[in-house]
């Protein structure tokens, strides 16, 4: 049995599949060599111990969440097929997780906001009925409720909160796995693409679902995301619009 002190932490790859099924003796290694470890390869600290964490999260002037990134390059040749794909979506923005104060506080804010208390309360009733249906299925088949199932209904429970068309409902869960196919994950060229391509079409549906709330707004989460008040002084209304819908899209979709 493999232990942290057989650990050669020179050779460690965090994106390789295989380590990753199992990691806890690298990190464990990680540990014994910190709190802080420096890894070569990937230009990466590793954080291994809570107090420090917790110390570089509240330590905003010194540590910066805007170059970091848990995907690999890709190679020339994909990268300029990802560029050809998202040419035909729209320009993409950071995300809550790569900005830092001010503009993450404020995203924040409005996420806080639109996504309220209220709003959560009134998924009560639908959250109910999936997980009756799940034990129902489970007490007239005498079988356990298989992870897909629950997924299903956790997925359905996301198409119900952002008032989503009826037609995409089985592209949900697809949408999902390709925002983050690339997270902590080596892709090959074909799984780049085929990543991208969905997220591109996932992309096109929430632009044209956000148009529309501005227009004819809804008693939903988009629409109070589309007429929130959130002016920012280095963006015009529409970009800020823009950048906002994509965080809050982001954060539910992920």
């Amino acid at each position: 049995m493999t232990t942290s002190d057989q650990i050669d932490l020179s050779t460690y790859d965090p994106m390789d599949r295989e380590v990753q099924q199992c990691p806890f003796n690298h990190y464990a290694a990680l540990q014994d060599h910190g709190p802080l470890f420096f890894h070569e390869q990937s230009n990466m600290f590793f954080a291994s111990r809570l107090d420090v964490v917790n110390e570089i999260l509240r330590d905003t002037q010194t540590f910066s969440s805007q170059m970091s990134n848990t995907t690999t390059k890709p190679s020339p040749e994909t990268m300029e097929a990802i560029a050809e794909i998202q040419s035909q979506g729209w320009p993409r923005k950071e995300t809550m997780l790569t900005i830092d104060p001010p503009y993450h506080t404020a995203y924040r804010k409005l996420v806080s906001r639109t996504f309220s208390a209220r709003r959560i309360a009134a998924l009560e009733d639908k959250v109910r009925t999936l997980r009756l249906n799940s034990l129902m299925l489970f007490l007239r088949k005498e079988r356990l409720i298989s992870i897909t199932t629950s997924q299903f209904h956790f997925l359905c429970v996301i198409h119900y909160a952002l008032n989503m068309a009826p037609e995409v409902e089985g592209k949900v869960k697809n949408w999902s796995d390709a925002a983050t196919a690339a997270i902590g994950n080596k892709l090959s060229h074909e799984e780049w693409v085929h990543a991208v391509t969905v997220r591109v079409e996932d992309q096109n549906y929430w632009y044209s679902e956000y148009e529309k709330r501005l227009e004819h707004p809804q008693d939903d989460v988009l629409s109070d995301l589309a007429h929130a008040d959130f002016a920012h002084p280095d963006l015009d209304d529409g970009e800020t619009r823009k950048l906002t819908f994509q965080k809050f899209t982001a954060l539910l979709i992920s």
